[in-house]
């Protein structure tokens, strides 16, 4: 009438093994989820996950904010040494060209910092 599974010579209703089974899977879950707190806590708890979310996005506008530094003050460079070699030119297409490639480093500036790039005159250099 009832079937056995055998297990190392140890034979077990196939009933049982289908209650222990799922008994094995209940009690799983119940610790996956938090169920019994004074043995396991669970996975991921709410108030953990929001905490080290909180971190990681404060940490990746950090590295964020550092970045767009970095990239500034290479393009701020960048600007000043094309802005020397536009003004040794005299006019012209080729100084034309450098007007070009300076606005366009300009808007690049803008888009980081929030302002353009207060360039020397001509003079001034």
């Amino acid at each position: 009438m009832f079937t056995s599974i055998a297990m190392d010579k140890l034979r077990i209703p196939a009933s049982l093994a289908a209650y222990l089974a799922l008994g094995g899977l209940v009690l799983g879950t119940g610790f996956a989820f938090g169920m019994f707190p004074a043995i396991f806590g669970g996975f991921a708890r709410a108030n953990r996950v929001n905490r080290i979310a909180l971190e990681l996005n404060q940490h990746v506008a950090q590295i964020a904010k550092d970045d767009n530094s970095h990239w500034a003050n290479q393009t701020a460079t960048a600007l000043l040494r094309m802005d020397q070699a536009r003004c040794a030119l005299p006019s012209g297409q080729l100084r034309q060209m450098y007007d070009e490639l300076i606005q366009t480093r300009q808007q690049e500036y803008y888009n980081l910092v929030g302002q353009y790039y207060p360039l020397p005159r001509c003079s001034d250099l």
